[in-house]
Formats: structure tokens, C-alpha cells, sequence
């Protein structure tokens, strides 16, 4: 049966006890560190109200009708995604969010904007899930006193790019760093293609590993693997 009036629903009460149950939203987006692309195989769950997320026809994880608190702690689950974990997050109530309206001179503003909405929740890939193909890729591992180095952090610089790409290795010490040119370099009339790019790593901040360096490979091979054979040892 269809209706040609509007329907007026009861409104709700103006009083409520503190404990009552009420709308109050957390959102999370789940992006690839790397493209910005929303991905799934994600969940989330806030344990002192035993409240799984639920997700959105977007990919979006979210709840809804929490019980009035101050903050929430949230917990994720990347298990079966392709994704290292990520920790708990507390989340403020209400959730703060970066407002659309909002406009800001500098890139590196609108980054720092970025980084401090709790919205987004930024993903690294594990190295076994990175596929060969979508971007310059380097593998290899990392050593430390004779063992793998599990959980370096891998930060990759391309010469001529400002962009700083990230990962971190796994519990063998085996890492996959993706790496891209500056945008808007892509132009047949003036490129060579393939593009040909130096590569910097550097390993939990100290140790470096360089394309261009004597005895390196040199300049690396865009959309391609390059795989160090030999492991790198921070010790």
C-alpha cells in the first residue's frame, strides 16, 4: 500500500537515562596505504558493549546506537584482508571529522588534516599480498645479529618525487615496498618510456639502500620488480 501524506513518526523523549542507548556513530574507511582505494576483508568491534561494525554498500565500517560514553575503544581484524594488523584506536566522542567545507592553503595542511581524521583507516599491505605489475616494486629482506627483522619499518624516497611511501617487514623480515614517480610526470613528448627512477630505502629510519650507489643496480625499472638478492643487515 502506497500513502500520498507524509508520515509523522513519535518523536523521541527530551530526558533520557544516562545509560540509554542512543544513536551515536563511529565511521571508518579502510584505504590501501598506497592507491587510496577503499578495501574489504576488514572488520572492527568495540568489545566493552560487545558491538560489531557493520559495512556499508561503499566499504565503510560504522556503528550505531552505541551507549553514551566519552570515547570507545575499537579493535580491527586484518587477518584475512592481505593487511599487517592495526592497533586499537580510541575514538573521542563525537568522532572528529574532517568537515568538507573545510579548505586549506598548503597540501601539507590538507595532509595534516588527513592524518588527524579518525575516519581513515590506512592499511599496509603484507608482502606476500602486493602485487607484481601495479607500480615499482622492491623485495627483499631484512636481517638483524644473524635473524630477521620483523616489524623495520621501510621507507622508500624516488628521486625527483617529494611523496614518502612506507611499509614494514614481516615476522620472516621479507618486505614489498610499492613506489611511484611524481605525479604528473607522464608525458609521452618529453618521457622516455619505460620510466627509469632512483630509488632510496632506509630501514627504521638509519640504515640506507640505494638504486644509484656504486655497486646498486642503478636507475629502477617503473611497473616492474626488482628483487635484492642480498639481505640487508641493520645490525
Amino acid at each position: 500500500m502506497t500513502h500520498n501524506f507524509p508520515i509523522q513518526f513519535e518523536p523521541r523523549p527530551v530526558r533520557e537515562a544516562p545509560e540509554r542507548v542512543r544513536p551515536l556513530d563511529i565511521v571508518f574507511t579502510p584505504v590501501d596505504g598506497f592507491t587510496g582505494q577503499v578495501v574489504a576483508g576488514i572488520s572492527a568491534r568495540i568489545a566493552a558493549q560487545d558491538a560489531k561494525a557493520r559495512r556499508s554498500l561503499g566499504g565503510h565500517l560504522f556503528f550505531e546506537r552505541l551507549i553514551a560514553a566519552d570515547s570507545h575503544l575499537v579493535s580491527f581484524d586484518t587477518g584475512r584482508s592481505g593487511y599487517f594488523p592495526v592497533p586499537d584506536r580510541l575514538i573521542d566522542m563525537p568522532q572528529r571529522r574532517l568537515s568538507p567545507v573545510d579548505v586549506f592553503d598548503t597540501p601539507a595542511a590538507l595532509a595534516a588534516a588527513l592524518a588527524a581524521d579518525t575516519r581513515i583507516l590506512r592499511l599496509e599491505r603484507r608482502p606476500e599480498a602486493v602485487q607484481d605489475g601495479e607500480a615499482l616494486v622492491v623485495r627483499g629482506g631484512v636481517v638483524r645479529d644473524g635473524g630477521p627483522a620483523g616489524g623495520v619499518v621501510v621507507t622508500g624516497l624516488v628521486a625527483g618525487n617529494d611523496e614518502v611511501f612506507r611499509t614494514r617487514t614481516n615476522d620472516r623480515g621479507g618486505f614489498a615496498i610499492r613506489l611511484r614517480p611524481a605525479p604528473g610526470t607522464l608525458d609521452a613528448d618529453s618521457v622516455e618510456l619505460p620510466r627509469r627512477l632512483n630509488v632510496r630505502l632506509q630501514f627504521d629510519g638509519g640504515f640506507d639502500w640505494e638504486s644509484a650507489a656504486a655497486g646498486g643496480p642503478g636507475p629502477l625499472t617503473d611497473l616492474r620488480t626488482h628483487v635484492i638478492r642480498v639481505p640487508i643487515d641493520i645490525s
